[in-house]
């Protein structure tokens, strides 16, 4: 679990760098590295979110990863790209972690949205290992 979580941040980090890098290459404003860089560090928690969610799935309830997991995908693809076309209710808007973060670099970082989806991932992450642990799964040899 730990491995996917710093494989998603080594992702995001590495392609912020590279979209700032490109972004500075193309305009010569080297401002443009530590904004694209922000942009998505600034999503970090979201999809972090994602991730403590599915291991909460993976410790309580296995049988239920594959499909609230794709579900929580599906409804954050559904809120970022047709939800305002179709102007759903603001709970629909409310279910994707994304909903959550600012549009960086257009709106200013909101720090306090971030905080709060850092403290959900990482409480889910907490109670999915105590119930992986309760579960007392054994490796085979």
């Amino acid at each position: 679990m730990l491995a996917i979580g710093l494989g998603a941040v080594a992702v995001m980090l590495v392609t912020g760098l590279l979209v700032g890098v490109a972004a500075a290459g193309v305009t010569g404003t080297g401002a443009l590295v530590g904004d694209g860089l922000l942009a998505h560090v600034n999503t970090l928690p979201a999809a972090l979110v994602t991730l403590g969610i599915c291991t909460l799935l993976v410790g309580w309830a296995p049988r239920l990863l594959a499909p609230v997991g794709w579900a929580l995908v599906g409804v954050m693809i559904f809120v970022g790209n047709f939800a305002t076309l179709l102007e759903v209710p603001d709970w629909v808007l409310a279910l994707s972690p994304l909903h959550h973060v600012a549009q960086v670099p257009v709106e200013p970082v909101q720090w306090l949205p971030l905080l709060w989806l850092g403290l959900v991932a990482v409480v889910a992450v907490a109670l999915g290992l105590v119930g992986l642990r309760r579960r007392q799964i054994s490796a085979r040899s």
